[in-house]
């Protein structure tokens, strides 16, 4: 099965910025005629940092990212992370290249390259299009005008407004979305908030007595290995063991991932008790 086309993508940004930086360096540092013209300038480097980033997310194979904030996870889907880092790089290239009136050929195809990868990756609409056009239009007006030549700004703010337009009529199937469809989102919205609100249930896992003894401590009083252990009338060493398979049975990685796995059960299970 093929890759994804925001990997393909990412290969291509890859390739381009790490080219971009050895033909700046080699046009500086030697006297190659395929480079000449080419110099090192400061933003050659960050161009170099983000060609091997997106190498890196092409070759990346993980889907998503566990991450674990405080008392919180967080997931992140790699494939949003990717297709946010394409779009807004060449969005910020746009708007840097505007700043200089001699590139306005180039500033119009890394603004509509921008474009289509937004609308493609359904990350911006109709407003998002046009905020992108006007804002790469002004910064492009004010140099064109600290040039001395502020109609190439207004040359550049109407031709993007004729294509923007054109690109939002060939896009707009994809931007529309009937009340029909609008209902099932919000229906599987109410349904991943009730998912959410659910817990695991302990017994449904190989758990031993005792395992279940530490992961119902951990979950309703949040204490460290220490504070379980004296709960309980075992060694700190216990504990730690204990943990360490239930991490593997549960297939998690630290103890906020458990709790919020967990813990309403626990919960239930006191308040019944109680």
């Amino acid at each position: 099965m093929g890759k994804p086309v925001h990997k393909y993508i990412s290969l291509l940004f890859g390739i381009a910025g790490i080219l971009n930086f050895l033909s700046t360096f080699f046009g500086t540092v030697t006297d190659c005629p395929f480079c000449s013209g080419y110099e090192l300038r400061w933003w050659s480097y960050p161009l170099l940092g983000v060609g091997i980033y997106f190498l890196w997310t092409y070759f990346c194979t993980r889907e998503r990212v566990v991450l674990s904030l405080q008392d919180k996870t967080v997931t992140v889907n790699m494939s949003v992370i990717i297709q946010y880092s394409q779009f807004g790089f060449i969005y910020l290239i746009s708007i840097f290249v505007a700043f200089h009136p001699l590139h306005n050929n180039f500033t119009m195809e890394l603004l509509f390259l921008a474009l289509l990868l937004g609308l493609r990756y359904q990350l911006i609409k109709i407003r998002g299009s046009i905020f992108m056009g006007v804002t790469t239009s002004i910064a492009f007006e004010f140099a064109a005008f600290q040039n001395g030549t502020p109609l190439d700004g207004l040359y550049v703010l109407i031709f993007a407004g004729a294509i923007i337009f054109v690109l939002l009529l060939i896009h707009m199937d994809f931007l529309k979305i009937d009340s029909s469809m609008h209902e099932r989102i919000l229906h599987v919205e109410t349904r991943l908030n009730q998912y959410e609100k659910e817990t695991l249930d302990p017994g449904d896992f190989p758990f031993t007595p005792r395992e279940l003894d530490v992961l119902k401590a951990l979950c309703l009083t949040h204490g460290s290995n220490s504070d379980i252990a004296s709960g309980l009338g075992i060694k700190e060493q216990t504990v730690k063991g204990h943990l360490k398979n239930i991490f593997d049975k549960a297939g998690v990685d630290d103890r906020h991932q458990l709790v919020d796995l967990f813990r309403h059960a626990f919960i239930m299970d006191d308040d019944l008790d109680h």
